[in-house]
């Protein structure tokens, strides 16, 4: 069924309910194939806090697994209560480097996706869409 827009709060019951009774999953991933990067709404300034999906700092931006880990980008979901350590310029990607990370579950498991996709990006390069970026039809970000 074709819908122009997620409405995840409604969906996730239906998910849970499906995996909880069904023993059915309703998606999976088989391989990263994608990121939602952060990209900065406005100029941010060093020292400033990211406020994460849903707030005034970053919004999420798609990109190949490739792109996003050629150069560093940070994923939105990890955008959330993180301090800067640079100027970003609004429109520009947040990269890893730009922000003082806190060891946690989620950054080591990113750490880990990184490691195994980095192993085998050779064979996997070629299956790999090039991202379309919002930015006309250029391949690079904004």
């Amino acid at each position: 069924m074709y819908k122009p827009c997620r409405l995840i709060g409604l969906e996730l019951g239906i998910s849970v309910l499906s995996g909880a009774l069904r023993g059915k999953p309703t998606g999976q991933p088989q391989s990263w194939r994608g990121d939602v990067v952060a990209v900065a709404e406005r100029d941010l300034s060093a020292g400033g806090t990211l406020d994460g999906e849903g707030g005034y700092t970053v919004w999420g931006k798609i990109a190949s697994a490739e792109h996003s880990l050629a150069h560093g980008a940070l994923p939105i979901a990890l955008a959330s209560h993180v301090e800067l350590q640079r100027y970003i310029a609004a429109g520009m990607i947040v990269c890893s480097a730009d922000v003082a990370m806190p060891d946690s579950e989620a950054v080591a498991a990113r750490r880990n996706m990184e490691q195994r996709f980095a192993a085998r990006a050779p064979a996997i390069r070629g299956a790999i869409g090039r991202c379309r970026w919002n930015s006309g039809n250029s391949d690079e970000p904004a």
